[in-house]
This record gives C-alpha cells, structure tokens and sequence, in this order.
C-alpha cells in the first residue's frame, strides 16, 4: 500500500442543513446529525433534565467543569436524535451512536446492521484515518485490528475538493464500507457499516 502519512490539513468542510421538523424511518439509509457542544445558547440545565440516571452519574464523575457540560449536552442531543424520529407502530427500536472530539460532535441514527463512527483530527493524516476506520468498525462490533488493511491512497486529495472518501476494509471474510467526510478544517469523519453502502442523509443540529 503506498500512502501519504502527512497531515489532511486541505480538508473541505461540508455544510449541512437544518434537519426537517419531522423524520422518518431511516429505512436502509443513516441520518447523520452534527452539532457544536460549545454553542453558548444551549441550556445546560435543560439538557440534564433530558438524561437518565445513569448518565447523570457519568456526567457528574467528570472533575472538569467544560467536560461535565460538554458530555450533559451530548447525552441529550442523542435522545432529541432519538426522539426526532417519527415510527410507525410495532417498529424495531432505532440505533443511535455518537462520537465526540473537543466541542465537536456527531449522532447517527439508523435501522439495521450497527454503524460505528469515529471523529480524527485532519493534523494526524492518512494514518489517522486509517486508525479511525479501525476505531469505527470496532464500534460497529467489527473486529478489524490492522490499520494496513485500510487503503487511505488519495483520501486526502478527495477531501480537499470537497467530496466524501469511500473506503472498503475487508476483515476476516467480512466486507465493511468506510465513508470520510470533512467536518471542518481540522476534523473528518469516519463512518463504517457492514454489508451493502448505505446513503447517509446529513444535518446540522442547532441550538
């Protein structure tokens, strides 16, 4: 595998809507929401009345007041992703998974076969990418452990002209699609899922 180990630092962001007032049953696709944990017009109160006893417990574990702040607002976004959600009577239960670096953060919500993301800072380059296919796929109960096994040639330059990065990881007789997007200058994401690709539907969540 010949690939650039330098950092992604041309990285386009993508610039995502408003979500619908109503959402529906993801179906086969991944609604993909992103949000700024940092937004000062978010009430931190309000999001703690949303969370469970259990996460209210992690939350309150945190010695570090922004991280407590922080991960409170995740924890209740990931519910309004759950609970945004309009299904019909009897449906399956709907996946929400989350991943968080810094004030960055992003939920998917999906039906199906598990999706796993990971956030990576564009600084730490291809291999970054690589580590954090490896991370996304361990979050989607894969198993993959070698970052080798992930041809991240001409990541880079996708990126940069604004496009998502597929990238197609096979582990252990299994197939596992990875998609790249730009978040931000300086942060991708890094979305995986086994079997067929699956559309990701994306929006920005605001205060």
């Amino acid at each position: 595998m010949t690939a650039t180990f330098g950092a992604l630092w041309r990285v386009t962001p993508r610039v995502w809507p408003s979500p619908p007032g109503r959402l529906h049953d993801p179906g086969g696709d991944v609604h993909v929401f992103r949000a700024d944990l940092d937004d000062p017009r978010r009430n931190v109160d309000l999001y703690r009345l949303m969370l469970a006893d259990a996460e209210l417990r992690r939350v309150d574990d945190v010695g570090h007041p922004h991280t407590r702040r922080r991960l409170s607002i995740a924890f209740g976004l990931a519910r309004i992703t759950h609970a945004a959600h309009v299904l019909a009577p009897g449906e399956a239960a709907l996946d929400v998974v989350s991943a968080r670096l810094g004030s960055v953060a992003v939920f998917a919500a999906s039906r199906g076969p598990r999706v796993g993301m990971a956030l990576v800072p564009a600084a730490a380059g291809t291999r970054g990418v690589a580590l954090a296919a490896l991370e996304a796929i361990g979050h989607a109960k894969g198993r993959a452990t070698d970052p080798d096994a992930v041809d991240t040639a001409g990541v880079g330059q996708t990126l940069a002209r604004g496009r998502a990065a597929l990238l197609r990881v096979e582990v252990g007789g299994s197939a596992w699609n990875v998609q790249v997007l730009g978040l931000a200058p300086d942060v991708c994401l890094v979305i995986a899922g086994p079997g067929p690709l699956r559309t990701l539907r994306c929006w920005a969540l605001g205060a």
